[in-house]
């Protein structure tokens, strides 16, 4: 499994949601969401309420829905995995047909998306990295040394 932290668009903070890509899904966006509002009073997060556990229902639905999911702009990278990233990590690729947020240009224009998508296209070695590698090795072999690559050194976590 590998799960990837990607810094905000200034690099100022991590965004704290870990992509599963075998586990992609409006429910556990949902929690990852309402977890983010939790935890900081200045995030605000339509179609939600936590009295209780079917307060992630309509929550879901509308991430589900690319209409409504254009609400959560925060959400774009996550929701808008490009395929082709993901085969490079070798992972189970998504369905582009099902993809629908990729046809989305609220989405796909959001400043975080592009910046993860090509840090991922940047470590296509770790599909070769063996059980003794670690991150470290990988990126000595990946990375120029430029802070941006610093940063996101710290921001990649392989399970």
């Amino acid at each position: 499994m590998c799960n990837i932290h990607t810094l905000n668009h200034n690099g100022h903070s991590l965004l704290h949601y870990a992509v599963q890509y075998d586990q992609v899904g409006s429910t556990e966006m949902a929690r990852l969401l309402l977890d983010r509002r939790d935890q900081d009073p200045n995030v605000t997060v339509p179609y939600s309420s936590r009295s209780d556990e079917e307060g992630l229902t309509p929550l879901c639905f509308a991430l589900h829905n690319p209409k409504t999911r254009k609400d959560f702009p925060d959400a774009a990278w996550f929701v808008n995995v490009d395929p082709d990233a993901v085969n490079l990590l070798g992972e189970t690729p998504l369905d582009t047909q099902k993809n629908t947020a990729r046809k989305n240009p609220h989405l796909k224009n959001n400043a975080s998306f592009p910046f993860l998508l090509d840090e991922i296209r940047d470590l296509r070695s770790l599909r070769q990295a063996t059980s003794t590698e670690t991150v470290e090795d990988v990126w000595s072999d990946v990375g120029d040394g430029s802070d941006e690559d610093e940063n996101f050194e710290d921001a990649v976590e392989v399970l």
